[in-house]
């Protein structure tokens, strides 16, 4: 089975030799062809290609652009599988093996992808290598070939698209109106799953991306590009690309259900269902409901949900049905209306149900300076101060409601106008309600937060890396989760001292210093909590305590104590 790798040229040849080269050495001979098409390279591009005797060359006398080149590569491809490849990656080990199991694992896949360290639309990792020698170890971590490590996708980016050639014949070449470049891979991914195949991207599949190396010089030129071809998608597909597309990981991450449970979740505002086709690959037995007011977003919700519909048709589609969660789009623009609206959704809702959304924060900086520079038009929807929040999920009969936030890089400018915020107000500690870009809600009753919270305890007592679920639980006060320890069936002071380690690491003190405190009320005696509210009270800068609690821990020459004591003793 032989794979056609199709690369673009213009310029950049240094780019363009380790790509190839990287392609010669990590993949298996025999097993591929290469088919360069240059277009109208003026560097040392085409003397370099015509040098190559293993590549397939197609010279052109002007720059056509990326899916004409794309297309013209495709033409001439002789492979049972064609794969787009930007000339700015370097490949790696088992790269291509790996997306070619994936793509031949099941008839209805028609393409796959690989993940990156430089990509949009959640296709990247985070990355800590320095050279292409660090690059390649790392992938060969990645890089073993898992099904389980497969995500079917709404699209899959060009960077790097594999598709069977039963795939291209018939749905064509791709669309040469988004010359000369972007959109054609949202577009091509678009038909590709209108016509009844799955998209995968492939997790265990890396390589590197520098990224827009072709583009990248002229940024005014790249976004005039990304304008005009955004504008040329919504023309021939009625819906806006990307917006339409969401994956709401931060909210996803809320949910705290047995990844094999049967929940039932609404999405309201769920676009072309990408929120609900993540939900389907992490939670395999979900009962999925989704309701968009774009018809032609629709057409794709249909593949992944149980049912959907719009607005109009929710009372129909939604009788009889309550849910686990309910994950909302956005909240009317006024907060009496925003109360009003959540109340109605209650009888969606299973009594021990969720309802998750993400609201702005009218109290970021940026809002603050568009409305000291008059920029500020009105009250923008879904926007909502902290304390506008608590009101209206109080109002509409929420009892319980969490918040998590996403900060926002700040630039130096931005870091000088938060201060002079803070001076105005005389607490630097109201720093936090300036930064807060976005709060993540998570509402319900009484009872479904404390079944959330003791779910969360069992599971960090069965986890030997407990870190991400601890950082769940400090959205929950010390005292509640105090509380819901006393009903976990689990050796309590073991637990607590668990999540106070973590949260000591997390530089979460007070809350670590909460926790040991009750586990000491449980267990005067227990060494692990003397240890850990020494440690604690050290840092928190009460010396005399801390040594006190050290001389009642049973095994004082053990090296841990008499480390423990010395650094609290040279620290004071």
């Amino acid at each position: 089975m032989k794979t056609s790798i199709v690369i673009l040229t213009y310029n950049k040849l240094e780019y363009t030799q380790q790509c190839i080269e990287s392609i010669r050495e990590y993949t298996e001979q025999g097993t591929y062809e290469i088919i360069v098409v240059d277009n109208n390279s003026t560097d040392d591009t085409p003397n370099w290609l015509r040098k190559q005797n293993d590549l397939h060359v197609i010279y052109n006398s002007e720059n056509l652009g990326f899916p004409k080149g794309c297309n013209q590569g495709m033409e001439v491809s002789t492979g049972d599988q064609i794969l787009l490849l930007n000339n700015d990656t370097v490949v790696t080990k088992n790269w291509l093996s790996n997306l070619v199991t994936c793509l031949y694992s099941e008839p209805t896949i028609g393409a796959v992808g690989s993940i990156t360290n430089s990509c949009s639309y959640y296709q990247s990792i985070d990355t800590a290598y320095k050279n292409m020698s660090e690059m390649q170890a790392f992938a060969q971590q990645i890089n073993n070939s898992n099904p389980s490590m497969w995500e079917e996708r709404l699209k899959l980016v060009g960077f790097c698209m594999l598709f069977k050639r039963s795939a291209m014949d018939q749905i064509g070449l791709l669309d040469e109106r988004f010359t000369p470049g972007n959109y054609e891979d949202d577009d091509y991914s678009l038909r590709l799953r209108r016509a009844g195949y799955k998209l995968m991207l492939c997790r265990d599949s890396f390589i590197h991306h520098y990224g827009s190396v072709s583009f990248g010089e002229n940024s005014e030129r790249f976004s005039a590009v990304l304008h005009e071809n955004k504008k040329r998608f919504i023309e021939k597909w009625g819906f806006i690309p990307g917006e339409s597309e969401i994956i709401k990981h931060e909210l996803i991450q809320l949910i705290q259900e047995p990844q094999d449970s049967p929940v039932s979740i609404l999405e309201l505002g769920c676009g072309r269902g990408g929120t609900l086709l993540k939900l389907r690959n992490v939670f395999r037995n979900s009962i999925l409901y989704g309701v968009e007011d774009q018809p032609v977003a629709l057409i794709d919700v249909k593949s992944v949900a149980t049912g959907c519909g719009t607005a109009a048709d929710m009372n129909a589609l939604l009788e009889n049905q309550v849910f686990d969660y309910i994950i909302l789009k956005e909240l009317p623009a006024t907060v009496e209306d925003a109360a009003v609206y959540l109340r109605r959704l209650l009888k969606y809702l299973k009594p021990q149900g969720h309802l998750l959304t993400s609201i702005y924060n009218l109290s970021h900086f940026s809002v603050i300076k568009d409305l000291c520079q008059n920029r500020f038009s009105g009250h923008r929807k879904n926007t909502f101060s902290f304390g506008e929040i608590e009101r209206i999920f109080h109002e509409a009969g929420y009892t319980r409601t969490i918040m998590s936030a996403t900060v926002l890089n700040e630039s130096q400018e931005d870091k000088r106008y938060i201060e002079q915020l803070c001076k105005m107000n005389h607490h630097t500690e109201h720093r936090q309600q300036y930064v807060i870009y976005l709060f993540h809600v998570k509402a319900g009753q009484e009872a479904s937060i404390k079944t959330d919270i003791i779910s969360l305890l069992e599971s960090i007592n069965k986890e030997e890396d407990a870190l991400p679920l601890v950082k769940l639980l400090h959205e929950y006060e010390y005292g509640y989760v105090i509380e819901c320890v006393n009903s976990v069936s689990v050796n309590k002071v073991s637990l607590l001292n668990k999540i106070a380690v973590y949260s000591y690491y997390l530089e979460k003190y007070e809350y670590a210093l909460h926790l040991l405190q009750h586990a000491y009320g449980m267990d005067r005696h227990n060494s692990d909590t003397l240890y850990n509210l020494a440690s604690v009270c050290n840092q928190l800068g009460d010396k005399k305590l801390a040594l006190e609690l050290v001389t009642l821990i049973p095994k004082q020459d053990s090296p841990e104590v008499m480390q423990l004591k010395e650094l609290i003793t040279v620290q004071g």
